[in-house]
């Protein structure tokens, strides 16, 4: 199949999860419920700790106990939710988790001693049908889709013109960000407001301080994400300088996409027609690390935690050689953490995310770790390690509570 060229410049964002349907009855209970009492974790670390050592993945799948479940034998202790949850047909708008879901999800990740990040997408893109969504890959408009709801993620992540979304009102960026933190027993430990790279999305600084000081009101103690990636090299310093402000956020998403996005970067990775692949991924993220690290990471602070996100995951139409390989997502993993710990001079750095699972759609556009079990058993492997490194160092000097 002939590989699908995308003129757009633009980053898969961070997959908004399908909202878990509860009744009031069932929520109630769980409310005071022992099985959605905190476990272990959650109960022994603080929220910076548990920062520090997440191991998160991103999800199109329904929040379950069995998906937590298994997730947690896969190494991970961290999952991202999303206050969006798609296009309404009927309403023609944005629909957001009600707040019994919400209580209902955070319950769930408590149950299973994981942390949570939560978008509260400040920012929307236009709506399906839109005519400025134009479908990067064949320059025609998306095709609306059969269901009630457009997965946020999935279905618009290459669609857009930048320019064309729209800013959320802040008092109901802030209502929505108290439904969160009011259902949270402890377990959520990051939100971020913009659901892809704010390079991608050209928001400006002032607009990333806004919420930073919106999140702030709501709840001090809250860590904000900014999100950052492959788009950040696109241009000059001068023209991406304003859309960098190391002090809208205490922590910050990196997106480490090389066979999606390196050729926005003059980076093109193929690893088909490369007689040294394991080479050329080396080299992307030796280069990749620096050149993050010489135009924004040097100003981070020493307690600015990255939290690296590699790509495990492609689209249908994709040239073979474009398709991450298991020691493609083996070598992101330990050249990404290595990244952080020297490079970028985050030594305590034990923090690495996934993008991301799959979804449910069979014939979704986007494939992810689920959809390959090579993929998810190198995640897992991977996890392990990072547990392994955690525990070692537990043994040797306690975290501070």
């Amino acid at each position: 199949m002939v590989a699908r060229l995308r003129s757009l410049r633009f980053v898969l964002p961070i997959l908004l999860l399908l909202p878990v349907a509860a009744s009031a009855e069932e929520t109630a209970q769980r409310r005071v419920s022992p099985q959605f009492a905190p476990s272990s974790r959650l109960a022994t670390l603080c929220p910076e700790e548990r920062l520090r050592t997440a191991r998160v993945v991103a999800s199109a799948l329904p929040l379950t106990a069995a998906l937590l479940e298994r997730q947690s034998q896969e190494g991970f202790n961290a999952v991202l939710l999303n206050d969006v949850t798609g296009w309404d047909r009927a309403t023609q708008q944005w629909s957001r988790q009600t707040a019994e879901s919400i209580v209902t999800q955070l319950g769930l990740a408590r149950a299973h001693d994981f942390s949570v990040f939560v978008c509260v997408a400040a920012i929307l893109p236009p709506p399906p049908g839109d005519p400025r969504r134009i479908r990067a890959a064949r320059g025609v408009p998306i095709a609306d889709a059969p269901d009630s709801t457009v997965h946020f993620g999935l279905q618009s992540e290459n669609a857009h013109d930048p320019s064309s979304w729209s800013l959320v009102d802040p008092a109901t960026v802030q209502t929505r960000l108290k439904l969160w933190t009011g259902a949270s027993g402890g377990e959520l430990i990051g939100v971020f407001f913009s659901p892809d790279d704010s390079f991608l999305l050209r928001i400006p600084s002032a607009t990333q301080r806004l919420w930073f000081a919106l999140s702030r009101e709501v709840d001090p103690s809250l860590p904000v994400l900014g999100i950052v990636g492959e788009l950040g090299l696109s241009g000059t310093s001068a023209e991406m300088q304003p859309y960098w402000d190391a002090s809208a956020f205490d922590a910050v998403i990196w997106l480490n996409y090389p066979y999606n996005l390196g050729r926005f970067w003059r980076r093109s990775l193929n690893h088909q027609r490369s007689s040294d692949p394991d080479g050329d991924l080396v080299r992307y993220e030796r280069d990749y690390a620096r050149a993050m690290q010489s135009r924004y990471f040097r100003d981070l602070s020493r307690r600015q935690w990255i939290i690296p996100v590699i790509q495990t995951f492609h689209y249908r139409g994709d040239s073979p050689g474009a398709v991450p390989r298991v020691r493609d997502i083996e070598l992101q993993a330990q050249l990404m953490r290595r990244a952080v710990q020297s490079t970028l001079g985050q030594p305590g750095n034990l923090i690495l995310g996934y993008f991301f699972t799959g979804s449910a759609e069979t014939d979704a556009e986007v494939l992810g770790m689920y959809d390959f079990p090579e993929w998810s058993a190198a995640a897992a492997t991977e996890n392990h390690r990072l547990e392994y490194l955690e525990v070692a160092e537990r043994r040797i000097k306690p975290a501070s509570n």
